[in-house]
C-alpha cells in the first residue's frame, strides 16, 4: 500500500472514530507529501479539511490544524491569515504538549517568510523553541529549528550569522540519513557561497545537493540545483555549462510556492548574456509581483537585483525600486539588506 492510500485509510478511520487529533496529524503529513510532489491542486481540499478539524475537534486538534493552515503563506493569497493561524496554533497548544515544538516551528516559518525574523515575537519563539528542543527526541524538528534560523539570516543578508548558524545545524545532523535535510543544507551552503562570490565552493555545494535528488525531495529541487550550478558557471565565465543548465531547466511553476531567487536570477542573467534585458526585467517584474507581501525576504532579494539591473537602463525606475526595498527592509529591522539598498541609492546619487 502506497503512502497516499495509507493516509486515506488513516483519515477515514480517524473521522469514523471522531479522532480529530489523528486526523489533523494525517492532514499535515499529506500536506507535506503534496508539497513534495508539487501537487498544488490537491492542497486546497486539505486546508478545507483542516478548517473542519478547527470547527469540530478538541483544542489540541484545532491547534494542529491551525498550524497546518499557517502553510497557506506558500499556497494562499492572504499572508496575514496564515500568520493568524500560526499564532492561534501556538496560543491553543499547551506548553507541555508533545506537539509544542512543531507549532512553534510553523509560526517561526511564517514569520520568516514574512520578513519578521528579527522581530521581538520571533525572538521569543526562537527562545522557547530552543528550550523545548533540548528535551525533544525529534532530531528532525531540532535540526529544522537551527536550519530555519540559518536560512532566515541568509535571506536577510546577514551572512556572518548565517554561516555560524549553518555550521551549528550541520553538526546537529551528524550521520543521520535525512536526505531532505541534507539537500536543504547543501542548497543553503551553495547560496551562501554564491553571496560571497566563492563559486568553487558554491559549485561543490550544489553538486552535493544534486546527489540527494529523488522521490523524497520536492519536485522543484532539481531546478534549484541546475540554477545554482548555472550561476556558478556564469561566475567563472563558463557559458557553455550555463547554457546546458538553462536548457535542462523545466518550466517554472504556475505559482511560486518556494523561494524563486536562484531560478529567477539565473534566467535573468542568461537573458542578459543574450542581449535581452527587456525579457529579464519583465521576468523580474512578474515574479516580484507574484510574491510581494507573501515571500517577503525573497521579494527583497529580487527587488535589489532588479533595481541593480534597472539602473543600466532607467535610473529613475531603479531609484524607485531601491527606495521601496529600503523602506520595507527598515520596517522589518533588516539592517544588512537595508544597507545594500542604501549603497545602491548612493551609487545613483539620490541617497
Amino acid at each position: 500500500m502506497c503512502i497516499r492510500d495509507s493516509l486515506r485509510v488513516i483519515k477515514d478511520e480517524a473521522r469514523r472514530l471522531g479522532d480529530w487529533e489523528s486526523l489533523a496529524l494525517a492532514l499535515d503529513v499529506e500536506l507535506h507529501l503534496r508539497h513534495t510532489m508539487g501537487d498544488l491542486r490537491a492542497i486546497p481540499p486539505l486546508f478545507e479539511s483542516m478548517r473542519e478539524v478547527v470547527r469540530r475537534g478538541s483544542k489540541i486538534a484545532g491547534a494542529l490544524a491551525h498550524s497546518g493552515l499557517a502553510v497557506q503563506i506558500l499556497f494562499g493569497d492572504e499572508p496575514m491569515a496564515a500568520l493568524a493561524h500560526g499564532r492561534r496554533a501556538v496560543q491553543d497548544c499547551d506548553p507541555a504538549s508533545e506537539h509544542r515544538l512543531r507549532v512553534l516551528l510553523r509560526l517561526l516559518l511564517v514569520l520568516q517568510y514574512g520578513g519578521k525574523f528579527y522581530s521581538s515575537e520571533a525572538a521569543r519563539i526562537v527562545e522557547e523553541a530552543r528550550s523545548v528542543a533540548k528535551t525533544s527526541g525529534d532530531l528532525l524538528l531540532r535540526f529544522s529549528l537551527e536550519s530555519n534560523i540559518a536560512v532566515a539570516h541568509l535571506d536577510s543578508g546577514n551572512l556572518d550569522a548565517a554561516e555560524v548558524a549553518m555550521e551549528r545545524s550541520t553538526a546537529m545532523l551528524g550521520s543521520a540519513e535525512l536526505d531532505m535535510n541534507r539537500f536543504n543544507q547543501a542548497i543553503n551552503a551553495g547560496e551562501l557561497a554564491l553571496a560571497t562570490r566563492d563559486f568553487e565552493r558554491a559549485q561543490s555545494s550544489f553538486h552535493s545537493a544534486q546527489r540527494f535528488i529523488g522521490p523524497k525531495i520536492p519536485v522543484y529541487s532539481e531546478s534549484m540545483v541546475l540554477a545554482g550550478l548555472g550561476l556558478c558557471a556564469l561566475g567563472t565565465g563558463d557559458l557553455a555549462t550555463a547554457r546546458a543548465m538553462e536548457n535542462s531547466l523545466p518550466d517554472d511553476p504556475e505559482r511560486w510556492y518556494f523561494d524563486p531567487t536562484l531560478l529567477t536570477m539565473f534566467r535573468c542573467r542568461m537573458h542578459g548574456y543574450r542581449g535581452e534585458p527587456g525579457r529579464a526585467l519583465k521576468l523580474l517584474e512578474d515574479v516580484t509581483a507574484a510574491i510581494e507581501g507573501r515571500l517577503v525576504l525573497a521579494w527583497l532579494k529580487l527587488t535589489l537585483f532588479r533595481a541593480d539591473m534597472e539602473r543600466r537602463y532607467n535610473e529613475s525606475q531603479a531609484a524607485d525600486l531601491a527606495f521601496r526595498g529600503l523602506e520595507v527592509a527598515k520596517s522589518l529591522g533588516l539592517a544588512d539588506r537595508g544597507r545594500q539598498f542604501s549603497e545602491l541609492l548612493r551609487g545613483l546619487n539620490v541617497a
